[in-house]
């Protein structure tokens, strides 16, 4: 059995620390990030790769993280799937500026704030039948 890869809250805060001393922006900070989470998310459901993994997302930072690992599945054709644990009227700018790229690319979001008629629109989720399921809800301090 191989190993997964973890990061841990304390390291990656410190790795966004260290970009932003060096002058990466935040946005290019999101976009590294969320390129390393798809790579890793596909490696890890490759044993079933008809699977759709599921991104659960915050309203934050790191929810903007795996909202662009989402555009970035996508845009490799993998078949995934948003759940927002908010409603898009409270995300922060910087996740916000996300969401809104994945609308205009036209990837729903499963989430708190739907009505039955959004509910309706969507294929519904088999919990039960995903590759992988990424948590990007947590949001932490800055050192």
């Amino acid at each position: 059995m191989s190993a997964v890869a973890t990061l841990t809250l304390a390291e990656y805060d410190q790795l966004w620390h260290d970009w932003r001393a060096m002058g990466v922006t935040e946005e290019e900070q999101i976009e590294r990030v969320a390129g390393a989470l798809a790579d890793c998310a596909v490696r890890v459901a490759l044993p079933n790769p008809e699977l759709p993994i599921v991104v659960l997302a915050g309203q934050g930072r790191k929810g903007a993280v795996g909202m662009a690992a989402v555009r970035l599945l996508a845009d490799q054709g993998v078949s995934v799937r948003l759940v927002l644990s908010t409603s898009p009227t409270v995300l922060t700018p910087v996740a916000a500026t996300q969401y809104q790229i994945l609308q205009e690319c036209g990837i729903l979001a499963w989430g708190l704030s739907m009505s039955q008629a959004e509910i309706d629109a969507q294929e519904p989720i088999e919990w039960l039948s995903v590759a992988l399921i990424v948590d990007a809800l947590l949001e932490g301090e800055l050192p």
